[in-house]
């Protein structure tokens, strides 16, 4: 009988034992289960701020950029008022040298192009976006306004322009500036920026996505790749 009791209470422990060590298990698990899952959320919402930043940072430059490209178009203007030689292409040189521009152009009331300057290879797109663009023609109607923009370019680069009307006779004065990749780079604060920190080992793979490509990644291999390939690739 004692014997029994003995294996009983023997038995009784081990089960005992068992069931303390799953219960440890499953709390030990669902503690850490919270605890990423807490971790993914305060990593999440901190990216989406300093995202916003990077946002409010770069508009900020480039608001700043386009307004002193509207002031030298319009210096140009007035240069164009005060000298009758204005449109030969020497003196174009001249302004665009002055005013550091790498194009200038201009149309006449026809918004036909009477004259232009240009050095580099973007001459042919700012006059095809020139041709394109209605409201950037219009100024010439209009004394006080003033038209800006920013084209980005696919290899990273990007083109600052504005048009501002003439002084001299009716039409169109356009001025630009191209900025090369390497230069466009330091100017902004890259998106890449905002995962500077994240290891893959401590945090997991983080991206951020325009919707079909992955822009940025602390994954450098997953960085301009396709969504939905990337992810297959990640899951296996």
């Amino acid at each position: 009988m004692r014997d029994k009791a003995d294996k009983r209470l023997w038995t009784l422990s081990i089960v005992g034992c068992v069931i303390v060590v799953l219960t440890v298990l499953f709390v030990s698990v669902k503690i850490e289960t919270n605890n990423t899952k807490n971790r993914i959320h305060s990593t999440m919402e901190y990216i989406k701020d300093q995202y916003s930043m990077y946002n409010s940072f770069n508009e900020a430059v480039e608001a700043r950029s386009l307004v002193r490209m509207v002031e030298k178009v319009q210096q140009t203007a007035r240069n164009f008022k005060t000298d009758k030689q204005a449109l030969e292409k020497e003196y174009l040189k001249q302004y665009a040298r002055e005013q550091r521009l790498t194009g200038i152009i201009v149309l006449n009331d026809k918004n036909k192009q009477i004259a232009q300057y240009h050095t580099g290879p973007k001459f042919k797109k700012v006059l095809g976006y020139v041709m394109e663009k209605e409201t950037l023609r219009d100024v010439k109607n209009y004394p006080q306004k003033s038209y800006m923009a920013r084209i980005e370019l696919k290899n990273g680069g990007y083109i600052d322009l504005a048009s501002y009307g003439r002084k001299d006779a009716k039409g169109t004065v356009i001025g630009y500036q191209y900025v090369k990749t390497e230069y466009a780079k330091n100017n902004n604060l890259t998106i890449q920026n905002v995962l500077a920190g994240y290891k893959r080992e401590n945090d997991g793979t983080i991206v951020i996505t325009n919707g079909n490509d992955i822009i940025a990644s602390n994954d450098e291999k997953l960085i301009d790749t396709k969504v939905q390939e990337s992810c297959k690739n990640i899951d296996e």
